[in-house]
């Protein structure tokens, strides 16, 4: 597997896991209507990180515009997956 198939397949699990924080019927519920409702499927948010992080952004108002998980406060999911993606390049 290349290394960019392998990112790609973290950053999947990655997002499940950070959509299995919320209990599970909640998890599925905002699974189902990120499908129903935006042109953007659970596997495809890799590929579509904008458009992921504008659904994020949307589903959960300014919740998700403050959450800083590291001294970049200003940073957006996008930010993060690209900063991933360059240190596993150079690692």
């Amino acid at each position: 597997m290349s290394e960019s198939a392998r990112f790609r397949e973290d950053l999947i699990q990655a997002v499940g896991y950070g959509l299995a924080v919320p209990v599970e019927p909640v998890r599925v519920a905002m699974c189902e209507r990120i499908e129903r409702k935006y042109p953007l499927a659970r596997d495809e948010a890799s590929e579509k990180l904008e458009t992921f992080d504008k659904v994020l952004q949307a589903l959960l108002s300014t919740s998700a515009k403050n959450i800083h998980i590291n001294e970049n406060g200003n940073w957006k999911l996008v930010d993060y997956v690209n900063h991933a993606r360059k240190a596993q390049v150079s690692a």
